[in-house]
């Protein structure tokens, strides 16, 4: 006996949300909220980099410290 499945009462048809939908917005919105707080995280690292070198004891600029300079941006 061959079963047939049949579509829920009220369910919709297609594959996500039509555009211009409220969960398009969303998505945006996070977007736009990541990409600012990583900025934000960027700009206090690059000026408290003068304090930590400092604080160590290091000059990034001397030759062989160079690994330190990009461990310390990159991390």
């Amino acid at each position: 006996m061959p079963v047939t499945l049949r579509p829920r009462v009220g369910a919709r048809r297609g594959a996500g949300h039509a555009p211009g939908s409220a969960t398009s917005g969303w998505g945006l919105s996070n977007t736009t909220l990541g990409a600012l707080l990583a900025s934000i995280n960027a700009s206090i690292m690059l000026i408290a980099l003068p304090d930590v070198f400092r604080g160590i004891g290091v000059n990034p600029l001397q030759p062989g410290n160079g690994s330190l300079l990009l461990w310390l941006v990159m991390g």
